[in-house]
């Protein structure tokens, strides 16, 4: 059920192997980039719900609304730094990459 879980979020994909008459699975090489995408758009969402819980508040006091305040201050860095993540991310790929496969047994 997780395979078939995974198929259908586009995560993993099918594939054939020369000679072998069954298929094999396996995650997509942009899998990570997706996710983090598919997370932003999520948080992008909480947004749009944070700013209404914002104009349902009006004319209320800060104190009220400190939560979603805060909330909404956090979505606020959360999509400052993410385009510079993936950018820093894309920069070292290739480095940490070959320094996880030099510290495999």
């Amino acid at each position: 059920m997780a395979t078939q879980l995974l198929l259908r979020l586009g995560f993993a994909e099918r594939i054939s192997l020369p000679g072998e008459r069954r298929h094999f699975y396996q995650l997509r090489s942009n899998f990570l980039e997706d996710v983090m995408s598919k997370r932003a758009e999520h948080v992008l969402r909480h947004r749009r719900l944070f700013e209404a819980g914002m104009d349902l508040l009006r004319g209320e006091p800060a104190e009220s609304k400190m939560r979603l305040i805060e909330l909404q201050a956090y979505i606020d860095f959360f999509t400052d730094e993410l385009p510079k993540l993936n950018e820093e991310w894309h920069a070292r790929r290739e480095e940490l990459v070959r320094r996880r496969m030099e510290e495999m047994p």
